[in-house]
């Protein structure tokens, strides 16, 4: 392990002969090197020092992660490196029993120093004089001027292995640390010994003086010889007296570096983790893990936490001796600003950009910050059914218990394959109960089927799930494809006539019906102009009477996407106010209703149209309409003009928020394909004689030229790839695909031949 002082990066090597570089402003790992112990930052940050695989001494530029320069070794595996304070040199030793020391600019190595009977593993320069001290298995430390390549002294008062030494910042003082659980303090004008250190039960792997030298950080190991130690201490220089002991660590600490510009320490252990403490309050600051490459959680002591998304997945709670995912106090515990504000490394406007992203989450989640309690209380369901692992029934029928010690149960969700069976509101107990007993019937489709139910109290706490996977033979009968096309060209407001959007809709129910041998039936409803009504669109629900959970629902709209001067998304009917959207508009709410009323499972909706995309109302605002482009390329704008703000912008708020918090709602269970962002415009030309959003999709079905995997079948996560990747490179960047909703857990074939 290794900190840069300019207080930028922390390196950690790993098992894997790699080294994490942790950004401590950004809270993330930069990068992922191939190099291993040890490691060394340079004086200014801005490059690392490490054991190459080749066997040579590699720098590393921490900005980027490349290697720029390398220093020969003799091939030796060298076992301690240290750099000198002004950056010139480096030194490095190993069981060769020699120093090497290098010029740090032209690479060449310019002394050995020789004179160790046996491995050396630990060296430091002295911060102002030509002196370098060295310590290993002889059970000497030794002393050394590099310009006359002279030894001035040895000691032998400490036994066993002489594993880590520092000299103070002013110089003044030597401390050596060794496997006797021993720190000798020498002063080095005459160097003899001041202060001997003990406390350690077990052998001291490593220590370093904060920035003035009054304190001194010591880190010890778990050898068999004594018992486990693990700890690290802070020790006053001047009594030699423990300031603090702190054992948080659960195997053996291999590196402790000191923070000199604050009041802290780092330290590196077996245990897989890297802990900041803080000897003034002896508290842990926050625990680094690293998963993987660069998926990591940092935690708190109180258990807030941040981590990258893709990590959540291997993170649960242990309450009363049992594994708790996530999911149960995610809403309440991932908190990247409390973590970054009290690490103290990242930028006060970072800290407030993660405060707003938690406020946002809360106020999607509909949950306002004062009324959550964070009490570990969770509520309680258990399948009281003992089901068969296959079926041939459409259906099964599950008896459930939910209960709470405390709070009401507020309601029961079941989910097949992450798409809620009842809906977003689930089961509501008819009254206020602690306890209720439930049999349900549960539909099933033909293949895998992945049942998770849960109950939520009124201090909205989830249980956990009772989860279960049940197959269902296939029957060898085909299922029906359900295919809505809207596209509005011509208003009654002739203001805002556009050229493509029902041509649009045609052609996507032409190219979804060249796949009727896939189906037993193709059931479409084109909605055009005169018809596309609010009215209109409720009525479709009659149209989805015979849908069952089974069959395939694809809705298509193209047109006008209009924002309201609240920012709401408005799809434009064909006689909507353009003035005032909400008259006679069809809102993304009522869209979204329609969704969550459909039984299929399988359910995808296209959205064509500007600002189809998720939405941050608060990093908008008001700006011109976009200009006519070339080429007879036009946009299909109206309604309220956007921009996003100045400063920190919904691109980077959106990245953090996909970063760091992973949404603990499933929605309507459907996938929403939207053609372009919240703040950005749809185009159409003639020369795609169509949106481009709708062009990109036919040539993507077409030929089946989204089939990624060329299995001769289109899936739902293939084509919406493929029309991401197109759409943004033939609009030069002006519109790039989302996905307002995604159900990652069911990806189904949606054209084949």
């Amino acid at each position: 392990m290794a900190y840069s002082q300019d207080g930028n990066y922390v390196a950690v090597a790993t098992d894997q002969l790699r080294i994490q570089i942790w950004d401590l402003q950004l809270n993330k790992i930069a990068c992922d090197i191939q190099g291993f112990f040890p490691c060394e930052f340079t004086p200014d940050g801005k490059y690392l020092v490490a054991m190459n695989y080749t066997l040579t001494m590699g720098i590393w530029d921490v900005t980027n992660g490349e290697m720029v320069k390398q220093l020969p070794t003799d091939s030796e595996l060298i076992q301690c490196v240290s750099i000198s304070d002004d950056g010139k040199y480096v030194a490095g030793a190993g069981f060769m029993n020699v120093i090497k020391i290098w010029d740090f600019e032209s690479t060449k190595k310019i002394t050995e120093l020789k004179g160790h009977t046996a491995g050396i593993l630990t060296l430091d320069f002295h911060p102002t004089q030509p002196l370098i001290a060295s310590g290993g298995h002889d059970q000497t430390t030794r002393v050394w001027n590099y310009e006359t390549k002279k030894e001035i002294q040895q000691f032998t008062d400490q036994t066993i292995v002489i594993n880590s030494i520092k000299f103070s910042p002013d110089g003044n003082k030597l401390a050596t640390s060794a496997w006797d659980k021993t720190i000798h303090i020498r002063n080095t004008s005459d160097w003899k010994t001041e202060k001997i250190l003990t406390g350690h039960v077990n052998m001291i792997s490593s220590i370093d003086y904060n920035k003035d030298g009054s304190v001194l950080v010591s880190g010890a190991g778990n050898n068999s010889v004594w018992e486990a130690d693990n700890s690290i201490i802070f020790w006053n220089t001047s009594t030699g007296e423990k300031i603090c002991q702190l054992k948080d660590h659960y195997g053996a600490v291999h590196k402790v570096v000191f923070d000199k510009d604050a009041d802290r320490a780092f330290s590196a252990s077996a245990d897989g983790t890297l802990k900041i403490s803080d000897y003034k309050t002896c508290q842990t600051v926050a625990t680094y893990i690293a998963v993987g490459g660069k998926e990591f959680m940092i935690y708190t002591p109180d258990n807030y936490y941040m981590a990258s998304r893709n990590s959540l997945k291997g993170i649960a709670f242990r309450i009363d001796g049992k594994l708790v995912p996530f999911e149960q106090f995610d809403i309440y515990l991932n908190r990247p600003d409390i973590v970054a504000a009290r690490i103290g490394k990242s930028p006060e406007q970072l800290i407030r950009a993660y405060n707003y992203l938690y406020k946002k989450r809360l106020k999607k989640l509909q949950m306002e910050e004062g009324n959550l309690k964070i009490d570990y209380q969770i509520p309680h369901i258990y399948n009281e059914t003992d089901l068969p692992l296959v079926v041939n029934e459409s259906s099964v029928k599950v008896s459930v218990k939910a209960w709470d010690d405390t709070y009401n149960i507020q309601q029961i969700n079941v989910y097949v394959n992450d798409v809620p069976v009842f809906g977003e509101g689930g089961i509501r107990p008819e009254s206020k109960v602690k306890s209720i007993r439930k049999e349900i019937e549960i539909p099933l489709i033909t293949g895998v089927n992945k049942i998770q139910i849960s109950c939520i109290n009124s201090n909205g706490a989830e249980s956990m799930y009772e989860s279960v996977e049940i197959i269902r033979e296939n029957s060898g009968q085909k299922n029906n494809l359900y295919v809505v096309a809207i596209g509005v060209s011509n208003y009654k407001d002739t203001r805002f006539n556009l050229t493509y959007p029902v041509k649009d809709a045609k052609d996507v129910v032409a190219k979804l019906n060249q796949t009727a041998t896939m189906y037993n039936q193709v059931f479409t409803r084109l909605l055009l102009d005169e018809e596309v009504t609010v009215s209109g669109f409720l009525a479709l629900e009659s149209f989805f009477t015979s849908c069952t959970y089974e069959d395939v629902v694809v809705i298509f709209i193209a047109g006008h996407g209009v924002l309201n001067v609240d920012f709401d998304y408005f799809y434009a009917t064909h006689d909507m106010n353009f003035d005032s959207p909400e008259t006679s508009g069809l809102s993304y709410d009522t869209i979204h209703e329609m969704l969550g009323k459909i039984k299929a499972y399988k359910k995808l909706l296209i959205m064509d149209t500007c600002h189809s995309g998720e939405l941050d109302k608060d990093e908008i605002e008001r700006g011109p309409e976009p200009e006519v482009e070339s080429g007879g390329v036009e946009f299909r704008a109206a309604g309220v003009g956007v921009r996003n703000k100045e400063g920190f912008g919904f691109e980077n708020s959106l990245e953090l928020m996909q970063d760091l918090f992973s949404s603990t709602q499933k929605g309507s269970g459907a996938t929403v394909i939207s053609s372009a962002g919240g703040a950005e415009y749809a185009m159409e030309s003639d020369l795609w004689k169509n949106g481009l959003f709708t062009y990109v999709l036919i040539s993507g079905l077409t030929d089946l030229a989204a089939d990624s995997n060329k299995d001769g079948n289109i899936t739902v996560s293939e084509i919406r790839s493929f029309v991401n990747i197109r759409v943004k490179e033939l609009s030069n960047g002006k519109q790039i695909p989302s996905s307002r909703e995604e159900n990652i857990s069911l990806d189904y074939i949606i054209f084949g031949k």
